[in-house]
Formats: structure tokens, C-alpha cells, sequence
């Protein structure tokens, strides 16, 4: 399933590969998967880092709401490279950025464990980013067919 051999040249990438990497070409859709489950996940844990630490700060509470949208934020944007790099795979991004929201959920899930009094996983921050990645995505497709 994974080729590894494509490996070695994302672990010392320049801008123009991770460009190529996120246009969610088939040759490297799952290495750009996997990373972006990384990332939505860690941005949770992080997430619930500086609530621990900075409870009471309005900095901190701004940077954990940002944070809280960044991933749909960055599955927007990658959305419209893809459909820009690879317009007949546009609608197919669209479904595989709705599989994203399972990691993306799952990371809010593992905040709980941390946190009880935590919005990770809330449906309700999960519709917010679900109202900024498919409009735009779908926006994208239709512009670049």
C-alpha cells in the first residue's frame, strides 16, 4: 500500500515538494493523509496544553479558539491547491476531506482523557469547520473543472 521508496525524498523537502505532497496527487495521497491526520490530532493535544497553562488568559483563549479551526482552515486551502493541481480529482478530495474529520475528531476524543471540561470532539466546532472546508471545496471544484 505505501511505497517507501517516495519516502526518503519528503524527509528533506523544499516548499515546491510540500506543495506537490498537499495537491493530494495519487502518487503521494497517502503520505498527505497521513500527515494531515497527524497534524489535526496534535493540534488538538496542543490545544489542550495551553488551556492548562493558561486558563485565564485572553492571548491564549484567542490561540485555542484559532486553533480550534485551524484544521478545516488548512483542509480549505488544501482543497483548492488540489482542485487547482488536479481538477479531475476534485470531487474525490471533497469525500477524502470528509474522512479527515475522523482524525480530527479523534484528536478532540483524546483531549478528553486530559480534560473533562475540554470542546474537544464537539460536534459544534466540527459543523463550524465543516461550513468553512466543503463550501470552499466545493467552490474549488466547480471553478477548476
Amino acid at each position: 500500500m505505501f511505497d517507501l521508496s517516495n519516502l526518503t525524498r519528503f524527509l528533506n523537502p523544499n516548499l515546491g515538494e510540500i506543495l506537490d505532497l498537499f495537491s493530494l496527487a495519487p502518487q503521494t495521497l497517502w503520505y498527505a493523509l497521513a500527515i494531515l491526520s497527524f497534524l489535526f490530532a496534535v493540534n488538538y493535544l496542543i490545544r489542550t496544553a495551553l488551556m492548562t497553562a493558561g486558563v485565564w488568559s485572553v492571548p491564549v483563549h484567542m490561540v485555542v479558539c484559532t486553533l480550534t479551526l485551524l484544521p478545516a482552515i488548512l483542509m480549505a486551502a488544501i482543497l483548492v491547491w488540489a482542485a487547482y493541481r488536479h481538477p479531475e480529482r476534485a470531487w474525490i478530495n471533497l469525500g477524502l476531506a470528509a474522512l479527515l474529520y475522523l482524525p480530527w475528531g479523534v484528536g478532540g476524543a483524546i483531549t478528553r482523557l486530559v480534560r473533562r471540561d475540554t470542546e474537544g470532539a464537539d460536534i459544534g466546532w466540527m459543523t463550524m469547520g465543516a461550513y468553512i472546508t466543503f463550501p470552499v471545496g466545493v467552490v474549488a471544484a466547480l471553478i477548476f473543472r
